[in-house]
C-alpha cells in the first residue's frame, strides 16, 4: 500500500520537497500507525536537513508534527485504541500516514479541530519544557519572550498564564501582531525595530530585570538578554532564528549568577519525551480539555501539495499562529 508524502530531494545546490508515492510505514512494537488529517508546519522544517526528519534509511519524509486517527498499533502499545484521535511530535509527518511512539503521543482533547490538534504538540511541549523544566518559572516571576508573536513564543505566553506568571514582556517586529498577542497574555509589547527591549524590561520590572528569558532569536540578542536579566535569572535558548553564534560577557554572567540553558527534543530519549508530555499534561491538561487553552492557528491553510507555498509563507513571517497542512 502506498501513500503520498513530501520527501527531501536535491535541487541543484539546494534541497527542495517533492510529493511522491512511498510505502505506508509499518508500526513497530511501541508504535501507533496514524492516518494523518493535518500536519503542523514548523520553522525548523525550513532547514530541510535529513537529521531533522527521517533518521532511518529510505525516502526522507519531512515534517515533525501531526494529528490523525489510529489505524493500527504495535503489540506493546497501551492506552490507545484503533480509532482514537491523537496528536504527536514525531517525524515523517508531511504524509498521509505516519508512525509515532505511543509514549510521546497525546490524545486530542474534545473540541479541538484537526488543525488545532496538529498545531499543539511541538509548540506546547517545547514551550512548557522551556518555561517550567529549563526556566523553572515560578509564580509571580517576570518573563521576557523574544519573537513573541511567532510559534513557540506566542505559545509560551499562553502557557505562562497557567503557570501564574507575573509581568509578561514580548518582542516582535510588527506593532499589529504585538497588539494581537495581548489577547493571549502579553502585557508589554516591544517592537525591536523602533525600541530597545532592555530599556523596556528595566522599566516594566522597576529595574529588577526579567526572571526568565525565553529566546527564539539566538544570535544578536545574547548580550541584551544578559543585561535585561534579573539577578539569578534564567535565559533559555529555544530557537536560533537570528543565527547560531554569538559572544558572551562571562563576567556579567557570573556577577548576575545567571543560568544559560539550551533546550531541544532532538537529543532526548523516548523516556525523556514521555516525562515532558506527562508533566505538561499534569499542569495544562485540564485547561486543554476544557478548551480554555488551545493553540493559535493561522487563518491560511494549505494542502499537502502546497507544502512549498506553505513554507514560503512561513519564511515571509506574515503568519500569526500555526501554519497547517490539511492532509
Amino acid at each position: 500500500m502506498t501513500m503520498k508524502a513530501a520527501v527531501l530531494a536535491p535541487d541543484g545546490d539546494e534541497v527542495t520537497l517533492r510529493i511522491v508515492d512511498v510505502e505506508v510505514p509499518e508500526p513497530g512494537e511501541h508504535d501507533l500507525l496514524v492516518a494523518i488529517k493535518a500536519s503542523g508546519v514548523n520553522r525548523t522544517d525550513l532547514r530541510r536537513k535529513q537529521e531533522h526528519f527521517s533518521p532511518d534509511s529510505g525516502p526522507q519524509i519531512a515534517g515533525l508534527e501531526m494529528a490523525g486517527e489510529v489505524v493500527a498499533k504495535g503489540a506493546s502499545v497501551t492506552g490507545f485504541d484503533i480509532g482514537d484521535r491523537v496528536m504527536s511530535f514525531t517525524s515523517n509527518c508531511y504524509a498521509e500516514f505516519a508512525t509515532t511512539d505511543y509514549r510521546s503521543t497525546l490524545h486530542v482533547p474534545d473540541g479541538y479541530s484537526w488543525s488545532e490538534a496538529a498545531a499543539t504538540p511541538v509548540w506546547f511541549m517545547t514551550a512548557y519544557n522551556a518555561l517550567k523544566t529549563a526556566g523553572q518559572l515560578a509564580a509571580g516571576e517576570s518573563l521576557l519572550v523574544h519573537a513573541a508573536t511567532a510559534g513557540v513564543g506566542l505559545t509560551g505566553i499562553q502557557v505562562s498564564q497557567y503557570l501564574e506568571v507575573g509581568t509578561v514582556i514580548g518582542t516582535g517586529i510588527s506593532d499589529d501582531q504585538l497588539e494581537r498577542a495581548k489577547d493571549f497574555g502579553l502585557e508589554v509589547g516591544v517592537n525591536v525595530k523602533t525600541s530597545n527591549f532592555v530599556d523596556a524590561v528595566t522599566q516594566s520590572t522597576a529595574g529588577k530585570g526579567a526572571d526568565v528569558i525565553m529566546d527564539m532569536v539566538g544570535a544578536g540578542v545574547l548580550a541584551g538578554n544578559i543585561e535585561a536579566a534579573a539577578l539569578g535569572g534564567r535565559i533559555v535558548s529555544v530557537g536560533r532564528m537570528g543565527g547560531f553564534v554569538d559572544s558572551i560577557d562571562l563576567n556579567e554572567l557570573a556577577l548576575k549568577r545567571l543560568a544559560l540553558v539550551g533546550v531541544t527534543f532532538r537529543t532526548r530519549s523516548i523516556e525523556q519525551k514521555q516525562q515532558i508530555r506527562d508533566e505538561m499534561l499534569g499542569d495544562l491538561g485540564e485547561h486543554m480539555r476544557s478548551g480554555a487553552l488551545r493553540p493559535v492557528v493561522d487563518e491560511r491553510s494549505f494542502s499537502l501539495d502546497q507544502i512549498l507555498e506553505a513554507q514560503a509563507y512561513m519564511a515571509s513571517n506574515q503568519h500569526f499562529g500555526k501554519i497547517v497542512l490539511n492532509v
